[in-house]
């Protein structure tokens, strides 16, 4: 499907992926709702963006472009700090609930922490910390160790190493 974006006073053939056209549509043509669509649209051209660049090409501030992320709905990646964000339509997430463009993570779950938590919490044996950094394809070990403290996962030896194995009270429940 093609939409026409007349910001600026020039005329743009758009083509969008019919979910996003739907909900473009459904918005009152505010200088919000223009600008929402413009922002759908660099996501068509770009799927993953950083907030600096974003903001700079929206020509608005930081926390307005937070403000029609959350309006347009988003995923934050779970690597780079979670400094990368993609439009809710555009991951196709594999059965580990993740999704990678070039070597940018997203995560069903969010954060690394939490998925982190969702990945071990869902793995009948539970993974190790290399493991789960060669799935997460980044280094998590640090974060493990912090959740196994705070009693969000348990481990258990196995052989030489100890696994990450679950929530407390899922393991309970078991």
């Amino acid at each position: 499907m093609a939409a026409t974006d007349y910001s600026d006073n020039v005329l743009h053939k758009i083509t969008l992926p019919g979910c996003l056209l739907c909900f473009i549509r459904s918005l009152p043509m505010s200088s919000s709702a223009k600008s929402g669509q413009r922002l759908a649209a660099l996501f068509v051209a770009q799927p993953c963006w950083m907030i600096e660049p974003l903001a700079a090409e929206l020509r608005y501030s930081i926390p307005s472009v937070r403000r029609f992320l959350a309006e347009l709905g988003y995923y934050s990646s779970f690597t780079h700090n979670g400094g990368w964000y993609t439009h809710r339509s555009i991951p196709r997430f594999n059965p580990d609930r993740l999704w990678f463009h070039s070597d940018i993570g997203f995560s069903r779950a969010g954060s690394l922490t939490n998925t982190l938590v969702d990945l071990t919490t869902r793995s009948t044996a539970g993974m190790t910390a290399e493991q789960l950094g060669a799935k997460l394809r980044c280094r998590c070990h640090s974060v493990l160790v912090q959740l196994v403290r705070q009693g969000k996962l348990k481990r258990e030896k196995t052989g030489r190493s100890r696994v990450p194995c679950c929530r407390s009270s899922y393991c309970d429940r078991a």
